[in-house]
């Protein structure tokens, strides 16, 4: 587990784009491989910093190169 910690993914800071009068957020998840509850404890890190009154409901998830599971499409569903 230490190695994954090390991935790209792991260390990329979310980013936001603007698009029609808003903002979309980009939840980089991508190069995380197999470690998906890593991939899981990121994204909610992520959000909590994110997570205000103003924040856009438009979520895009690059997750390239990560397993994605029914668990961490639940979290994401669910938390967002």
């Amino acid at each position: 587990m230490q190695k994954a910690k090390g991935f790209a993914g792991v260390n990329k800071l979310y980013t936001k784009t603007f698009f029609n009068g808003g903002e979309i957020w980009i939840e980089h998840l991508d190069g995380i491989y197999e470690y998906t509850n890593l991939a899981i404890e990121k994204f909610q890190n992520d959000y909590k910093q994110l997570k205000r009154p103003s924040m856009s409901s438009l979520i895009a998830i690059n997750h390239d190169e990560t397993a994605f599971d029914a668990g961490l499409m639940n979290v994401i569903v669910e938390t967002s």
